[in-house]
């Protein structure tokens, strides 16, 4: 019996511990009760600290050594997968040292980062200078574009296709539903 909980205790960790999408370093390092909001307010307290942040890339911008992502910030479920769009706090920046694809990481993808804080940065929004934050991704996960399944269309249990109705398009003795449907065929 003692070894039973113990078994089911090591799986349910082992369970627990593979959901999340950033690495277990990240996940050890990082804070999860810093919010957004208070990351966004005290921005010089938390720099060189590593938060997980998640959200929509709005835009890839790759300069001379380095790529900047500007994300949507959205927050995170138990998976650290971005939440709906609405639920956003603002806009923060990644800034990776090297080159991403910007066809790769396209507009409306979901990203999820980890790694320390770097510090105060500002984006122009639409002519509005908008305060935000920078972050050093150590890991960058990127989450996969959701398809909509295509089902085969299946006709009803109870049709047979290889019945044959010899007064189908006329009205016969038997009632046809889709009769009254068809002025055409209405007798006078």
């Amino acid at each position: 019996m003692r070894k039973l909980k113990w078994l089911s205790a090591f799986f349910l960790a082992l369970a627990l511990s593979s959901c999340s999408a950033m690495s277990q370093n990240v996940r050890k390092e990082a804070d999860p009760s810093i919010s957004f909001d208070e990351l966004k307010r005290n921005t010089e307290e938390y720099v060189g600290k590593t938060v997980i942040l998640g959200g929509y890339i709005l835009e890839v911008r790759n300069l001379p050594r380095k790529t900047q992502i500007v994300v949507l910030q959205t927050p995170l479920d138990f998976q650290d997968r971005p939440k709906e769009r609405d639920e956003s706090q603002g806009r923060f920046i990644v800034m990776y040292d090297g080159f991403l694809d910007p066809e790769i990481y396209a507009k409306d993808r979901m990203i999820t980062v980890g790694g320390p804080v770097l510090g105060r940065e500002t984006l122009i929004v639409d002519g509005y200078s908008y305060p935000t934050i920078a972050v050093k991704p150590v890991d960058i996960h990127l989450w996969v574009k959701e398809r909509r399944q295509t089902v085969p269309f299946f006709p009803s249990p109870f049709y047979d296709p290889f019945f044959y109705d010899p007064f189908y398009p006329w009205p016969g003795p038997y009632r046809d539903p889709y009769y009254l449907r068809r002025p055409w065929l209405r007798r006078r």
